[in-house]
């Protein structure tokens, strides 16, 4: 570890465009500055109160001005983060995961939370939420283009949105780059890109006759980052699978979900509504849902998917659903 690096969670980086030389580092202890490209760092984290730091952002028009998103809100410096004045009236989640400022709009800064985007136009005195049309509050990045001042939201279920000039956040205008197939009674697949080119089939399997689980069972064809979430809407427990970008994965979880006190669910075809699986009759069914998230191109076309519901396949015990972005 870098000489004063006092953590090794280091969740966020920004260098001051005017002197290279001077990085700052968010970390789970707060945050650390370097003066010497990142030989040694010292603690500056005055006024922290211990938060952990998970984004970083540097005022373009005034490098001495930094923000920290933080597990305890927003955070602003004035000088060179030697000290942080807490900066939250108006913010009403305690997770900032994501900063961004204005390039053009002096003073109008953008904090990605648990609770949607909120916008300063003061340099982080006062906050308003900017959600209308925003179906997943749990914003996770965030970027302006220096251009015409687009905001774009990362979210954690739901893709990427823009935010509308109006102040609303859209999606219409997302491309779908990922869809589910059914493969037989048992086995749901994604295809990436075009229906006909398959790159990832899950199974769930009703494994209580051996260990009293339901197995997840999921294997890949392709290297892109994706995500896959398993949900039983019986007793509400969540499994998630990350697959890091560049990485051919093959698992067996044999141990994904508890099938203590479940009852058979019969038979029948499914639609995913909201990430919940209901039949055609629109009388919901115990089961599993499962998303895929996919959010960009990792080939470069600059790409971004749109939300898309459908059913993966259906088991005499559960259901598979599928929400593919």
């Amino acid at each position: 570890m870098p000489a004063g690096l006092q953590s090794v969670f280091v969740r966020a980086l920004v260098i001051d465009p005017t002197a290279p030389s001077l990085i700052y580092a968010g970390t789970g202890s707060g945050v650390f500055r370097s003066t010497d490209g990142a030989s040694s760092w010292l603690d500056a984290s005055a006024g922290l109160s211990g938060a952990a730091v998970y984004a970083l952002a540097l005022d373009p028009n005034a490098p001495r001005t930094l923000y920290a998103g933080t597990s305890a809100g927003v955070f602003k410096s004035n000088d060179f983060g030697a000290f942080w004045t807490p900066m939250n009236a108006g913010l009403t989640a305690s997770r900032v995961s994501a900063l961004a400022l204005d390039p053009i709009a002096t003073g109008t800064v953008y904090a990605g939370t648990d609770a949607g985007v909120f916008r300063s136009t003061d340099a982080g005195s006062s906050w308003q939420a900017l959600n209308d049309g925003l179906t997943d509050l749990q914003v996770w990045s965030l970027a302006v283009d220096p251009g015409s001042s687009t905001v774009y939201a990362g979210t954690a279920t739901s893709g990427v949105f823009r935010l509308a000039s109006g102040g609303s956040a859209d999606s219409s205008a997302l491309n779908t780059l990922a869809g589910p197939l059914v493969l037989t009674s048992s086995t749901g697949a994604f295809w990436f890109f075009d229906s006909d080119n398959i790159e990832l089939v899950v199974k769930v399997l009703d494994g209580r006759s051996v260990n009293g689980k339901f197995w997840v069972f999921y294997g890949a064809l392709s290297n892109v980052e994706y995500t896959i979430t398993v949900t039983d809407t019986l007793t509400g427990a969540v499994k998630t699978y990350f697959n890091p970008q560049g990485q051919l994965a093959s698992v067996a979880d044999t141990a994904g979900f508890s099938g203590a006190s479940r009852e058979t669910v019969p038979s029948c075809s499914c639609q995913a509504l909201d990430g919940v699986c209901s039949p055609p009759d629109g009388v919901p069914r115990r089961g599993l849902c499962s998303s895929r998230r996919r959010l960009v191109d990792p080939n470069g076309s600059g790409q971004s998917g749109r939300s898309r519901d459908g059913c993966l396949l259906e088991h005499a015990a559960l259901l598979l659903c599928g929400h593919i972005c």
